[in-house]
């Protein structure tokens, strides 16, 4: 949820400083902005790791329900930190008038690499397979995105 905030936050910054083609403000905005969410997703990913019994407990589960949610969830907190800077990658791109750009990272995202990874590794692996689906798709979302993010800063403030 955090995340969200920061999210809402940062875009008018973005925004306003794109506008104003203000190129050192808008480049500081961003790493802060990528540090920050990149700490927050983080932090989550440890409480899940190491908090895993304490947030399942929450809501007094049966010892087989435990057992599965225990790993399932430490295998999604891996995307947590993935899902930090697709955020973020998102908000640039909005900033930058970018809205398609946006919407196809976040239908990679959640639809076009997370089904088909979900399907062959659940044949593959299982239920722990289609956890891990979650991780991989974010990760080869960023490995894709931070490069035309990348690019289309440099053109929107023709930074060579």
């Amino acid at each position: 949820m955090p995340i969200f905030g920061l999210n809402q936050g940062s875009l008018p910054i973005l925004s306003y400083n794109f506008g104003s083609q203000d190129v050192d403000r808008y480049r500081r905005t961003v790493k802060l902005y990528l540090a920050t969410a990149v700490g927050i997703m983080a932090a989550g990913t440890a409480l899940f790791m190491f908090g895993t019994d304490f947030l399942l407990g929450m809501f007094n589960p049966s010892e087989s329900l435990l057992e599965v949610a225990r790993l399932s969830l430490r295998i999604i907190s891996i995307s947590f930190v993935f899902v930090g800077v697709s955020i973020a990658m998102n908000t640039v791109f909005q900033s930058l008038g970018k809205g398609v750009s946006s919407m196809i990272m976040t239908l990679l995202r959640q639809l076009i690499f997370l089904i088909p990874f979900a399907y062959i590794f659940g044949k593959i692996w299982g239920t722990n397979g289609v956890w891990a689906a979650y991780p991989v798709a974010e990760l080869f979302v960023v490995l894709i995105y931070v490069p035309i993010c990348y690019k289309t800063f440099k053109k929107a403030f023709n930074v060579k």
